[in-house]
């Protein structure tokens, strides 16, 4: 039985930070004689309260109303009615609660009213009552009250009431009650329509707590520091971090009334005790509810270690060594900061749990996988027992590639009919690496033009005249490409360039303004090279 009753107190407890304001609607299933659910009838006299329909008071066929009811303004389909009559004793109505308020706020209560004339077995035609009030417990609620007489002016038609007020609890009660028409001795009827979200909390902060998740099975949460910090981050437990509604902002006191100061770095907070979080508006004039309970204990902490406790973030995992480059600077693969304290250093292991002898010269580092460490001298300790930190250095034959890449070049690209013009294609090395395997590009024939060629070394009309080196080079052809390869024993320098003439020639079948491309591809086996981002050119010709 405590076991139900403490998680009973931990949901209302959730509840009541959570909750936002909320009053009953009107809307209930019609009948004679009884009131929508959440409302009271004054003096427990419930017969002369019921739940009415646009057609019938109460929704009993024998009382029809006189005049069509407008559609409600809240949507519904059901209203409350109040009857009215000079004998009645005292007026009657209805009381019920507006809850889930924040004391200080400012609230508006928007609801409806209506009195119109219906028929009844007693009384072929009925009267309109004569006014009607909406009263909040003063003691409740800042002194706020509405009454309004109705006149021709404002029957058969729905009124809309907005009522301001301050809350002084979290719940406040109001009573609806209705009054006859002095002088008329026939019963009348006023009539009342609530619907959702019928209240608004005026404070933009809301009456919705910062949201913590408390601990397992209480109505608070636990914060610790973690050594070596010697403070915590009030911040930190909640759920949504620091975001607040519009026009707010998070604070933190150290009582659920919001007295007193806030705490002026809730992020770096030194002193154990309880604190809670609200919501406050820009301007400090309110707030939310307060948050769970939270309770800071600041424990005392062992001489801190000023390597730190965290692993090393290392971006590069791989130091590439090969060809001419026997060792790895494994200062390269780290680019964060040391910890503050002076004396602190960057140490490199051949293993994860810095065992043995550091490596002597990590500027200099062979073949091998590494681990970081950050040491404190001091303190003669590491900022971890096993480092995640891990650098490889690895021979890369790919550092021994050449990059190629070709360009074309021609002096003009528009043809005239049957016009013959030369064009080159130059194959450059730009990576500072000799090939050292047969270099082999294609070019595609363009639609309309034929390519021929020298299999000797000529000068090509091209940049004022370039000589080629065609010679070094076997070409052959099918349909579609020009294969272009290196002899044996051929080789472009490291920068170098190789230079390929070829001569193009409209034919005389290619209509005027036609247009085509030619383009020169290095195929796979292009020289060692592994790079084939770089390895077309693409140049357009036309047809005057």
């Amino acid at each position: 039985m405590k076991k139900i009753f403490f998680l009973l107190f931990i949901v209302l407890a959730s509840f009541e930070f959570a909750t936002a304001q909320h009053v009953y609607k009107t809307d209930d299933k019609p009948g004679l004689g009884k009131t929508s659910f959440g409302f009271f009838a004054l003096n427990n006299d419930p017969n002369r309260i019921h739940v009415s329909t646009q057609t019938h008071l109460g929704g009993a066929p024998d009382y029809p109303w006189q005049t069509s009811i407008p559609a409600l303004p809240s949507g519904a389909s059901n209203f409350l009615s109040i009857n009215t009559h000079y004998q009645y004793a005292s007026d009657k109505g209805v009381t019920t609660n507006i809850d889930g308020l924040v004391p200080g706020h400012q609230y508006k209560l928007t609801y409806s009213i209506l009195t119109t004339r219906y028929s009844s077995p007693q009384e072929p035609m009925g009267d309109y009552a004569g006014s009607f009030k909406a009263v909040l417990d003063p003691t409740e609620a800042t002194s706020a009250q509405q009454n309004i007489t109705f006149t021709a002016a404002n029957r058969d038609k729905w009124i809309k009431m907005e009522m301001p007020f301050t809350a002084l609890s979290n719940s406040v009660t109001i009573t609806f009650t209705a009054h006859f028409i002095q002088g008329s001795t026939l019963h009348g009827a006023a009539s009342l329509d609530i619907g959702e979200n019928a209240v608004v909390d005026l404070c933009i902060a809301g009456s919705k707590a910062p949201q913590i998740e408390p601990d397992p099975k209480q109505a608070y949460k636990t914060l610790e520091n973690t050594c070596p910090a010697l403070t915590v981050d009030l911040n930190s437990v909640l759920t949504n971090g620091t975001s607040a509604p519009a026009g707010s902002k998070v604070v933190w006191y150290d009582n659920p009334n919001h007295t007193g100061g806030t705490v002026l770095n809730p992020s770096a907070i030194v002193t154990s005790k309880s604190y809670y979080a609200f919501f406050e508006s820009d301007n400090a004039a309110c707030w939310s509810n307060p948050s769970y309970e939270v309770k800071v204990n600041i424990k005392a902490c062992a001489p801190p270690c000023w390597a730190g406790n965290a692993q090393i973030t290392i971006p590069v995992k791989i130091l590439n060594i090969g060809c001419d480059i026997n060792t790895a600077n494994l200062s390269d693969a780290f680019n964060g900061n040391l910890p503050a304290k002076p004396g602190t250093s960057l140490v490199w292991f051949d293993n994860a749990s810095h065992t043995g002898a550091a490596i002597a010269n990590p500027s200099a580092a062979a073949a091998g996988t590494y681990y970081a460490f950050f040491y404190d001298p001091l303190n003669q300790c590491y900022n971890t027992g096993n480092s995640t930190a891990k650098v490889t250095v690895a021979v890369n034959n790919s550092l021994c590639e050449p990059d190629l890449t070709p360009t074309i070049d021609i002096d003009e690209q528009n043809f005239n009919a049957a016009q013959l013009r030369d064009f080159i294609v130059t194959i450059w090395e730009v990576k500072g690496k000799p090939t050292y395997k047969p270099v082999r590009f294609a070019i595609t024939k363009p639609a309309g033009f034929d390519i021929t060629w020298k299999t000797n070394n000529t000068i090509s009309q091209v940049l004022g005249g370039k000589a080629n080196q065609n010679s070094n080079w076997d070409i052959i052809e099918d349909s579609q490409h020009v294969f272009i390869t290196s002899k044996p024993g051929v080789t472009i320098g490291a920068l170098g360039n190789a230079i390929l003439g070829f001569t193009l020639q409209r034919q005389t079948t290619l209509a005027s303004g036609e247009t085509r491309k030619v383009t020169a591809t290095l195929l796979k086996i292009g020289g060692g090279e592994s790079n084939i981002s770089n390895n077309t050119v693409v140049t357009a010709i036309s047809a005057n």
